[in-house]
Parts: C-alpha cells; structure tokens; sequence
C-alpha cells in the first residue's frame, strides 16, 4: 500500500488497518505511526498554526493487518499557539501517544539562523541495505536510503553514527510533512552498527523540532531527497541517546530529532 493511500484513508476515516508491508519486526513501522498522528492533530488546528514540535512515545507494539483508531485531542488553543495530544489504540490498548505544539507567527527582536550544514554529495540512488527477509525491516521496500559515513548493522563498526540521504521509492502526488515526519525516523539506531550479530532494538521516545517554513515546505518535490546525519550522544546500559539534523536538497534545515532508544544486546 503506498504511503499517500494511507494518509487519505486516515483523513476520512475512525480505523485503519495496515499491511505487514509496512512492518519494522512485529510492529507498524514508528515513523508512519507518527506522520498518521500529527495528520490527526494538525486536523484540529488553525490553518496558520503550523507545527513546532513533537513528542512521540512507543508504548507497545501497533500489529499490523488488525484494526486501530487514533484519537487527537486539543488540549488547549490561543491566538498564537495549540498545544494537542492522540493517541493510537489498539485492542483497548494504548501503543503509541504524542503531543505537539503548533503555532503562527508573531512579531520578535530575536532572529537566529540554524548553522548547522553538512558536506554531502547529493544521493544518485538508494544503497543502504536490500531486502533480506527475516533480517531487514519490511518497511525498507519503501524508502530509499543512501549511506556516505557509517555502517550498516551488526558489522562490528568502530562508528556509531550515519550520515546520508533518504527519500520514498513511489514518488508521492506532494511531499508534504507527514512524509517528511516518515522519512525522518527511516535509518536504524546508529549503535547497531557497533554490533557483530543481529539483535533487537526499540525507540522509546522521540523529538521532533521543526526548522520549517510554509515556503520551505511548498518548495519540496516528490523525487527530492532529504539530508540525513546522526550522532550518537551516549550509550550504556541498553540505552543510547541521539541527536539528528535533516535538511532540504538545497540545504536548509527542516527538523532536529532527539531518540532514546533500548538496545538488547
């Protein structure tokens, strides 16, 4: 199923039921989950509010091929700023829960430009990893990933960060933020790589901080890809800690993403 049918039907439709196509092990991939719950929320603001973060929990597991239904909530709403919440259940079990802040415009003395850049040769094609069944994500046949600094997975690398690019395999009609909000949680944890045998890893908890402009946004192109680089901050114990930067094709920064991820092994 391509990813823009599934965003149509989460617009118009209570439930869903997904495909295992779009699996990462015995759950619905993290980054669909949440581009389909900003999509719920960004339905209850104003239309010149737009996104400022996003705070995503990964409770349990989203089954796939089994109904669920996303609830969003406003919490509260002011001239300038909506602050809401959904939740995606599932069996009367709650899996995933987020909270974003939206906002407009307002006047400010203050202007700081991001300064973080990368150096990057701009992707020709996807050549992070190929379908291995029972070993890759099943959501890898739709997304390409290029890789320019790190390893892949369970190779026993000295690094334990990736810069790259990424971006869907089906150009979508529009490139709009709930993909970019998919693309964005596409490579796996960077510690991986520090590991010489498979062995399974979950997000906790991640940040979205979004950098955008509406400008930037309508400026994105279907076949575009997007800048990838993430670090590593910290790691013992089963937990690691990152920080991650994405960018346009042309550079400017779009988002920072904070994961804290669990690590069984």
């Amino acid at each position: 199923m391509h990813i823009d049918e599934i965003l149509r039907l989460n617009q118009n439709k209570d439930e869903l039921v997904l495909p295992n196509d779009w699996c990462q092990g015995r759950t619905i991939f993290g980054g669909l989950s949440a581009a389909l719950m900003y999509q719920k929320m960004q339905q209850l603001t104003n239309n010149t509010h737009t996104i400022k973060s996003l705070n995503i929990n990964f409770i349990g597991p989203l089954l796939a091929k089994t109904p669920f239904k996303i609830i969003a909530t406003r919490l509260r709403s002011g001239k300038s700023t909506t602050m809401l919440e959904a939740k995606i259940i599932q069996d009367e079990k709650i899996c995933v829960t987020a909270q974003a802040s939206f906002g407009s415009k307002r006047e400010s003395k203050i202007n700081i430009q991001p300064t973080n850049s990368h150096q990057m040769t701009l992707a020709k094609k996807g050549d992070f990893l190929p379908q291995i069944p029972g070993v890759t994500p099943k959501y890898f046949k739709h997304i390409d990933m290029a890789i320019q600094e790190g390893r892949v997975p369970f190779l026993k690398a000295k690094t334990s960060h990736y810069h790259g690019w990424m971006r869907l395999k089906k150009q979508p009609e529009k490139l709009t933020l709930a993909h970019v909000i998919t693309l964005i949680d596409s490579w796996p944890p960077a510690v991986l790589q520090l590991l010489t045998g498979p062995a399974p890893a979950s997000t906790m908890n991640w940040n979205l901080s979004f950098a955008h402009n509406e400008a930037q946004l309508n400026q994105l192109q279907p076949q575009d890809w997007l800048a990838y680089q993430v670090e590593t901050d910290h790691a013992e114990d089963g937990y690691a800690y990152t920080s991650a930067h994405i960018w346009d094709q042309q550079g400017l920064l779009i988002a920072t993403s904070k994961q804290c991820v669990t690590v069984f092994g």
